[in-house]
């Protein structure tokens, strides 16, 4: 029987190179399994002690706020669960470890629309149903037709896109990578399961108007967004209709910064890491933001980046 030894095992991994933050400490045992197979072998070793828990789970680390001490038991990259099939009907098979912008240019090419959204978007496909991300060009629960999910204990089960229930920056799996396991302590999926890949499907459309249109979004997020610098996205949903950013702004603190994290003056709602900050930092930052902005207009704002503590 394999043992998760048997693969390639980083102890003490800084999870600061594995953050578009850059920020992390060590994490006792860190993964980047390459196949199904290898991600549920150290599930099964997780589960039967032969690692430690608890396990935490995770894509790219494009808007998950690692600690700075670190984090014990067992820690999972899924970003090197990259395999992706264009099906004879046009819709897509994508792990979890997909690239949001590459998924975005591989529909643009083959002239499916509905994917453009993602173009300027740097986390996977598996995190981003899991938050329902998107853009005001569109989202994830517009495309998505059916998941498969992965239990600890090595069971898969199909979810539709109704049954993620879909709701702005909102799905069963959003907020439970806070949790020891970051895809699933919902109620819905007992036990703590993972996204192991996702079934989407757009509309026919014109690949030369579509690339033009991901070429387009990626355009306005790069004149708008810090997307040269370090940063987590956006820290706090938008409260509809308004926006986080426009709040922050209004409150009198684009610029702020605490220790090496400032609010990023392209973009109020990014906080970038000027290249000493720290977790500690960005959590005060954040709460002076919300109290700042919550006494100054009555807006309390909720946040999208998730902990791992």
């Amino acid at each position: 029987m394999t043992h998760a030894g048997e693969i390639k095992t980083l102890k003490n991994e800084r999870l600061s190179m594995h953050s578009t933050i850059r920020i992390g400490g060590p994490a006792e045992y860190f993964f980047l399994p390459e196949t199904v197979e290898e991600l549920m072998v150290i599930l099964a070793d997780v589960s039967s002690g032969s690692l430690p828990s608890p396990l935490r789970i995770f894509g790219k680390g494009s808007n998950i706020l690692f600690a700075d001490k670190g984090l014990s038991g067992t820690v999972i990259s899924t970003k090197r669960l990259t395999a992706m099939t264009v099906l004879p009907d046009g819709s897509f098979l994508a792990q979890s470890g997909v690239s949001m912008p590459y998924l975005a240019r591989v529909a643009a090419t083959a002239g499916v629309s509905g994917f453009s959204f993602m173009s300027g978007i740097p986390g996977t496909v598996g995190g981003g149903v899991a938050m329902n991300a998107g853009t005001p060009d569109g989202d994830f629960s517009r495309i998505v037709r059916e998941v498969r999910v992965l239990s600890p204990s090595g069971t898969i089960t199909r979810l539709t896109g109704e049954d993620l229930q879909f709701s702005y920056r909102h799905s069963i799996f959003s907020g439970v990578h806070s949790k020891t396991m970051d895809t699933g302590s919902d109620s819905n999926l007992q036990g703590g399961a993972m996204i192991l890949d996702v079934l989407l499907s757009g509309v026919p459309a014109d690949p030369l108007l579509l690339q033009e249109a991901g070429r387009m979004a990626l355009l306005r997020r790069s004149e708008s967004q810090p997307l040269d610098q370090p940063s987590l996205g956006s820290v706090f949903r938008n409260p509809q209709p308004d926006f986080a950013g426009r709040l922050i702004e209004q409150s009198g603190l684009k610029g702020a910064k605490k220790g090496g994290i400032r609010i990023s003056p392209k973009h109020c709602n990014f906080f970038i890491n000027e290249g000493s900050g720290t977790a500690g930092e960005f959590l005060d930052l954040m709460s002076e933001t919300r109290q700042r902005v919550q006494d100054l207009t009555g807006v309390v704002l909720f946040p999208e980046v998730l902990n791992f503590f």
